[in-house]
């Protein structure tokens, strides 16, 4: 569309100059950084997540002021690019720019943080990787405003997109306290029951001493089956098909499945029906569980559970800190992959209530619980809205649409 009449359109060329600088034997001293979703960070070289390479010789420096840029996988990629604040080293996987005398850096970030938004440059894209070369990303065009204008444009956004921040990070923080609440009532409630005086009986248990009087300890496997019902996805083309990616951890809520023949995945699958406990087994998924409302199929990395007990009061106390402690002791010896197999997770203890105290038990957490979801989804409809905010606020001002305020 249309521009502000004194800025220049150039290509991305006439602007960054491509630097491949490799840090060869000097890495042991070098910083690791790593292209985040929040930008460049540090990253701990002792302590590292994911894969890494026995040696970092062959990756490249990076200077303060850089921009790094991710130019494969771009209709997969979470993140894009990235201003980098530290001086260090990277992967040689991406593209390392420095600006020229048209260019300040910060107006640049801010543009590809546009350019990203809605994945702009996905259509110039070659191959199965949806990889961008960098001839072609060099003859794309960028806006470009006057130096003096550029600063503006990155002083003004920097303030306004901090402010917007500090508000998400506020509500953020509230979205977590009241996901600990809710976990500490659930919690609570499963432990003591509902009465306010309640009696309890002592219990042979290497991790809990006592229970409410009435109350049973049993195993995970004396009160249910866990099925094993591998099958092929296009034997069953019309299920809809799920997996923990699908399920919202702590309140089950589900989102965005489909079916076999609108997912394409076609690995074995577990077939569940409906009213059955559905739990993830593996890390970073692990302990997701959901009570299916239908009849589907399941990723090989979750179970199908069927239970004797009231199968909403074993879902919940499933996400009690008592049983998911036991599933991280469990797990987290398993550093490769993290998860819990089939005979683990049947010799995990539960506190079993008569049935009618299940029932109540239900009934009471149904309704806290929903309370807490309520404004937690009000937290979250906030959050979402303030992100299209500085979304939309970053296109208007760098494309021109918006001028800068002048104080």
């Amino acid at each position: 569309g249309e521009i502000p009449l004194q800025w220049n359109v150039y290509r991305n060329k006439d602007g960054f100059i491509n630097t491949k600088t490799i840090v060869g034997k000097n890495s042991k001293n070098t910083p690791l950084l790593s292209l985040t979703t929040k930008g460049i960070k540090l990253k701990d070289i002792d302590n590292p997540e994911g894969k890494q390479p026995e040696s970092f010789d062959t990756y490249q420096c990076v200077e303060i002021n850089d921009l790094v840029m991710c130019l494969f996988d771009l209709d997969i990629s979470a993140v894009f690019s990235g201003l980098s604040s530290y001086n260090g080293m990277i992967s040689p996987a991406y593209k390392v720019l420095k600006c020229n005398e048209r260019v300040i850096a910060k107006y640049a970030d801010y543009w590809f943080r546009y350019i990203f938004d809605g994945r702009k440059f996905n259509q110039y894209a070659k191959n199965i990787r949806y990889t961008l070369t960098y001839d072609v990303f060099s003859a794309l065009p960028m806006l470009y405003p006057s130096v003096e204008e550029q600063q503006n444009i990155a002083d003004y956004l920097d303030t306004k997109c901090t402010q917007i921040d500090t508000i998400i990070a506020k509500e953020q923080s509230v979205i977590e306290k009241l996901q600990e609440y809710r976990q500490s009532i659930i919690t609570e409630t499963v432990v003591r029951g509902l009465s306010t005086n309640v009696l309890f009986q002592p219990i042979n248990c290497e991790w809990i001493d006592m229970i409410p009087d009435g109350w049973n300890l049993i195993k995970f496997g004396m009160i249910t089956n866990i099925k094993s019902n591998l099958v092929s996805p296009l034997d069953y083309p019309s299920l809809l098909q799920i997996s923990p990616e699908n399920i919202e951890k702590d309140t089950g809520n589900i989102f965005g499945i489909k079916t076999v023949r609108e997912t394409g995945i076609i690995s074995d699958n577990h077939l569940f029906n409906k009213g059955q406990i559905i739990y993830s087994k593996v890390r970073p998924t692990l302990n997701k569980v959901i009570i299916a409302d239908f009849d589907g199929l399941c990723s090989a990395d979750m179970y199908p559970i069927e239970t004797i007990v009231n199968v909403k009061y074993l879902v919940y106390f499933m996400r009690s800190k008592l049983f998911v402690s036991q599933v991280d002791r469990i797990s987290s010896d398993r550093v490769k992959m993290p998860k819990i197999n089939k005979m683990e997770l049947r010799q995990l203890f539960c506190f079993i209530p008569s049935e009618e105290e299940q029932k109540r038990i239900v009934e009471l957490l149904d309704s806290k619980c929903n309370k807490i979801d309520k404004v937690i989804l009000e937290k979250q409809v906030l959050i979402d809205k303030l992100i299209e905010y500085k979304k939309s606020l970053i296109y208007e001002i760098v494309t021109g649409k918006k001028e800068v305020p002048h104080v």
